[in-house]
C-alpha cells in the first residue's frame, strides 16, 4: 500500500508516497525516542533496533512528520519543559534534565529562542495569570 499525499513532505526532493512499512518505521521511531527524553539515542542505536539504515529511518521520519528527528526531538522536548514548568514545582535543573537538557544554560538558550521568555519568567508569568 502506497500513501500518498502532498502534504507530508516539505522539502528536499523527497517522494511524496511512502510504503506503509516506511510510515509504520517513522512513527515507530517517534515513540521510542518520545519514550525517555532524557535517553539520548543514536541513528545507529535506532538503526540497530529497527533493522533498517540510517538513512532510511531519517528519510522516512522527515517524509512523515515534516521536520528532522533533532528538530522534532528538540521541539518535542521544550514542549514537556513548558508543561512541567507549568504543572509542577520542580526545580528547572530538574526539568532540564529530565527533558534531556544536561546543560542548563543550552536549556535556557533553547527554551527562550522557542517561547521568547527563560524558563523562570514563563514560569512566573504562569503562576501571576493563575491568581
Amino acid at each position: 500500500m502506497i500513501i500518498s499525499d502532498p502534504n507530508l513532505v516539505q522539502s528536499n526532493n523527497i517522494p511524496a508516497y511512502l510504503s506503509q512499512k516506511n510510515v509504520q518505521l517513522a512513527k515507530n521511531v517517534r515513540k521510542k525516542i518520545s519514550e525517555d527524553l532524557s535517553c539520548h539515542l543514536t541513528l545507529q542505536q535506532l538503526s540497530e533496533e529497527f533493522h533498517a539504515s540510517p538513512t532510511s529511518i531519517k528519510t522516512a521520519f522527515k517524509s512523515v512528520y515534516g521536520e528532522t528527528i533533532g528538530e522534532y526531538l528538540k521541539s518535542f522536548r521544550l514542549q514537556e519543559a513548558q508543561r512541567l514548568l507549568q504543572d509542577t514545582d520542580w526545580h528547572i535543573l530538574e526539568i532540564a534534565e529530565l527533558v534531556g537538557y544536561s546543560n542548563p544554560g543550552h536549556f535556557a538558550v533553547a527554551f527562550r529562542e522557542k517561547y521568547k521568555m527563560t524558563p523562570s519568567e514563563y514560569r512566573k508569568s504562569i503562576r501571576s495569570k493563575g491568581k
